[in-house]
């Protein structure tokens, strides 16, 4: 019977090899979303039109509270159930939820939540997961807003945030110690905390900058901590964008506006700024509930599989789909027969639309494809499609860098080109590749397997 789901789920429009993941984050609840009811339904689960879902466990909620340490072999036995058991679903992040420990200046309060990182990072690598899901909403106890969430601050904002940047970077070198390959995805990025974040940006999403002055700080301090294989990013989580126009300027602000010497970010430390786009991945978060509806934002199908494609197309790596049960008790994706068809059909048939993305209003008729497969173990592929004549330089460099492999130099003619790249010469780990067509130029990461 398993064989048989496998082939159908297989011969279903799959999303195209260079295509962003799709990550299923199912409303988290005991025990939909727990892995003992995951094990239950494994062969319905790998049948599902995504790459991966997300996971809770005990130790998900838990995790940054007070008073609560986890050794890795606790959470190994939780995720027990399903840890090698997927046979299709390759792409799995572990949810854990942001709580507050303790003031960022008490080391004591802190000890825990750095080893209790690393040990959630050992039991996820060890079950064969691709990341840790971040969901940085504050459901508890606060802590970002400063000063109305401390009693008596102790210090300045600006030594506030430089603290929380270190938290965030003993975090993430605590994650990379264990796991060098793990990636970790924020559902709000940096641009939360950025006052001068555009409206469009937020677009009824989240309140001012003033009231998440640290959580800008607490990302920064992931992206220092991380090692050359990790991967941080940024979940986009905006549910109201639609058009493709609503997530390239969205993209373009968290890619470049945010980083720009015009903007001078409070928190973005002068060593990060140049090239933050190839350091941060930019994905989007979706979300099946028409929670704006009354504000001109309706959801159904047919609008969820618009804004799907065109999330999809502009996302870096990653696009997670948020999903809530209806109002009648159904649309639950972990469970059989929940889900209209209507809504499956939706994310398949966006998952099947072009994925080249349009460099931007100066290069209309250019676009670029991969590199593909990614992540790859031996070889992967380039493909770019171009209008009209134009120099093109193609190389790939590592996330300090140093170039590893210049691809391709000089003019092209009009027409659909294709590059194949080795990369069996190089170590494991992620690798950024470079697109510069004419004064116009694109990064997509790579990451390399062993």
């Amino acid at each position: 019977m398993r064989a048989l789901l496998l082939a159908l789920a297989l011969a279903l429009p799959a999303a195209a090899q260079d295509s962003p993941r799709l990550l299923l984050a199912q409303q988290p609840n005991f025990p939909l979303t727990y892995p003992e009811h995951l094990a239950d339904n494994l062969d319905y689960l790998d049948a599902l039109p995504f790459d991966g879902i997300t996971v809770t466990v005990f130790a998900s909620w838990q995790l940054m509270k007070p008073g609560w340490t986890f050794t890795a072999e606790e959470i190994a036995g939780s995720l027990s159930p399903i840890a090698g058991q997927f046979e299709r679903l390759d792409y799995n992040f572990l949810l854990v939820t942001i709580n507050d420990p303790g003031d960022v200046f008490d080391d004591a309060a802190w000890a825990p939540v750095l080893a209790n990182w690393g040990a959630l990072a050992e039991a996820a690598r060890d079950a064969g997961f691709a990341g840790l899901f971040f969901d940085v909403e504050e459901y508890g106890t606060t802590w970002l807003n400063y000063p109305e969430d401390y009693d008596s601050p102790v210090q300045s904002l600006a030594a506030y945030r430089k603290q929380t940047r270190l938290r965030g970077q003993q975090m993430m070198e605590a994650v990379a110690a264990a796991w060098p390959e793990a990636e970790v995805l924020f559902t709000f990025g940096p641009w939360l905390s950025e006052p001068a974040t555009p409206g469009y940006v937020r677009l009824l999403q989240v309140a001012d900058a003033e009231e998440y002055e640290l959580l800008g700080p607490l990302f920064v301090g992931f992206l220092e901590g991380a090692g050359p294989g990790n991967r941080i990013i940024d979940g986009g989580e905006c549910y109201q964008y639609r058009t493709a126009e609503d997530f390239g300027r969205a993209y373009a602000w968290r890619e470049v506006g945010i980083a720009s010497k015009n903007t001078d970010s409070a928190f973005i430390p002068e060593a990060l700024r140049p090239g933050w786009g190839d350091r941060v991945s930019s994905g989007f978060g979706v979300y099946n509930i028409d929670w704006k509806a009354a504000e001109g934002y309706p959801m159904n199908p047919e609008v969820m599989e618009t804004t799907l494609r065109n999330a999809l197309r502009r996302a870096d790596d990653l696009v997670w789909y948020y999903n809530e049960e209806f109002a009648d008790g159904t649309g639950n994706w972990h469970v059989p027969g929940s889900m209209p068809q209507a809504w499956t059909d939706a994310v398949v048939a966006a998952q099947q639309s072009p994925v080249g993305v349009p460099l931007g209003p100066a290069a209309v008729g250019e676009q670029i494809a991969g590199p593909f497969p990614n992540p790859t173990r031996g070889q992967a592929t380039v493909r770019l499609r171009l209008d009209r004549a134009a120099p093109v330089r193609i190389a790939s460099r590592d996330l300090l860098g140093r170039q590893v492999a210049l691809v391709h130099a000089g003019p092209l003619t009009p027409g659909l080109h294709r590059f194949e790249m080795s990369t069996k010469e190089i170590p494991a780990g992620t690798y950024l590749v470079r697109l510069q067509i004419g004064d116009r130029t694109e990064t997509r990461r790579l990451t390399v397997l062993r």
